[in-house]
């Protein structure tokens, strides 16, 4: 987000104790961040009353030292990361499910039950008519991506770098709740895997499009059919 989006602050009940400390990291993902801060003496707090977060705040000083503390440590996490660079768009990744049972992409699951794909599968966005849209009415089902956890952290330093590895999922489902491009949420297996069996969470991360393995798909190119009633069109997918 942009320091501009954010207006102030309020206290919607007098705090218990006070005088009472707030500082507020803002963080935008080019890895930028700026720090206000405020001290409140116990006869300067009103309930209800807008405290704006102005520049020439207490936190201006806090900001400058502050986001150049938060840049250096990116610099040195970056240094120290054996992860690589990033290999497509920046965004999040985040997990949301141990089973691809259903999803917009409607794949039959039968012939994946014995694949990778039952275990190792993604939802990326879905923005339709926007440039951030990767589903694209389900163009890319099927097709495969190899993610990996992202050196620059905004939020979380070091974050899959214990033993974080590059991984290879099937696009299975679009993500409404995914705004940027360069987001993908990740079945339960392939957060531990790309993580190194970190908690769920939301991390930086990257991917790009590659040619499935022979473990996602492999045999005879099958076609298949779907009837659209609503549209009365018919949509046609292809397997190997």
């Amino acid at each position: 987000m942009t320091f501009g989006e954010i207006d102030g602050f309020w206290f919607k009940a007098t705090p218990q104790a006070a005088p009472i400390s707030l500082r507020f990291t803002f963080e935008t993902v080019d890895g930028s961040t700026t720090v206000y801060e405020k001290t409140f003496p116990e006869a300067d707090i009103q309930e209800n009353v807008i405290y704006p977060l102005d520049a020439g705040s207490d936190g201006a000083d806090a900001a400058d030292s502050d986001g150049a503390d938060a840049d250096s440590d990116n610099s040195e996490d970056n240094a120290e990361c054996s992860l690589g660079e990033d290999i497509g768009p920046h965004g999040e990744l985040t997990v949301y499910s141990p089973t691809p049972n259903g999803g917009n992409c409607d794949l039959p699951w039968d012939f994946y039950n014995d694949k990778s794909t039952i275990t190792m599968f993604a939802a990326i966005p879905k923005n339709p008519g926007t440039d951030e849209d990767a589903y694209d009415s389900g163009a890319n089902c099927a097709r495969c991506a190899r993610v990996r956890c992202s050196c620059k952290q905004t939020q979380y330093h070091g974050a899959c770098q214990a033993a974080g590895e590059d991984i290879i999922v099937m696009l299975t489902d679009s993500c409404p709740s995914c705004p940027i491009i360069g987001d993908i949420d990740l079945s339960n297996a392939a957060w531990d895997a790309v993580t190194g069996n970190e908690g769920p969470s939301r991390y930086d991360g990257t991917w790009e499009y590659v040619d499935c393995p022979s473990e996602f798909a492999s045999g005879n190119t099958k076609m298949r059919f779907k009837v659209i009633s609503e549209t009365n069109l018919t949509k046609i997918g292809h397997r190997s």
